[in-house]
């Protein structure tokens, strides 16, 4: 394994200054160091996944646990995503769907179903017609809330189609957005949420706008992420 050469000069001025060794340890902790050969499968072993509320033991786990183990060969779990585009081996499932007819609006709450917490990592939209599941769509995101706080800087959360008129300004983004065809999902910087016991559900908010009223449409949020049973300390 490679290491970080660190100059006499450059350790005499750390030495000095605790601050500075405090930053270095950091650093180290999070530098991805490059491996040869027969340490490539550690890769799969570096990730943001925080595995709170994880047992210890578990055999994959995206990063090395105190006390426990990580990831020593590369697990085959569809949709296994994470930060950065690298595949993570422990991330868990979150995915609401609903019935939406052209034109209206949905709000539409994640709530885990066998957790009390939930941790998104990464998104992915999946918006078909419900009558014809090979005939795709899309839908207009305005909002995601938690616990009615805005997460985007885009937050309208009572949308209304736009005026058909040259000019019109509108705001949202297309549920596109939310899937890439370079990676399984898109990464999100949300926070944690929970079930609405907990009362920190997030919600996304949208309209399916330019779809002909007499339209159904099934759209799908899978939210990738970690879940625990109890809030995680902060």
């Amino acid at each position: 394994m490679s290491r970080i050469i660190i100059p006499s000069a450059v350790r005499q001025v750390i030495a000095e200054s605790p601050t500075l060794g405090r930053q270095l340890a950091i650093v180290r902790d999070r530098a991805e160091l490059a491996l040869d050969e027969h340490e490539q499968h550690e890769r799969y072993a570096i990730g943001n996944s925080s595995a709170w509320g994880r047992p210890p033991d578990r055999k994959f786990a995206a990063r090395t646990i105190p006390g426990g183990a990580s990831c020593d060969t590369p697990p085959a779990i569809a949709g296994c995503f994470g930060p950065e585009n690298k595949r993570l081996c422990d991330m868990q499932r979150v995915s609401r769907g609903i019935i939406i007819t052209g034109g209206s609006v949905f709000n539409l709450q994640m709530e885990p179903t066998n957790s009390a917490w939930f941790e998104p990592l990464a998104i992915r939209a999946t918006i078909v017609d419900a009558q014809n599941s090979d005939l795709n769509h899309r839908v207009l995101v305005t909002a995601v809330t938690l616990n009615d706080s805005p997460l985007e800087s885009t937050n309208v959360v009572a949308p209304v189609a736009p005026a058909l008129v040259n000019g019109t300004a509108f705001d949202g983004w297309w549920s596109d957005d939310w899937q890439d065809p370079d990676t399984y999902a898109v990464g999100v910087s949300w926070p944690w949420f929970s079930d609405l016991a907990n009362k920190n559900p997030l919600r996304i908010i949208g309209l399916a706008f330019g779809l002909p009223a007499q339209t159904f449409i099934a759209a799908v949020f899978t939210l990738y992420g970690n879940a625990a049973p109890s809030r995680p300390p902060t």
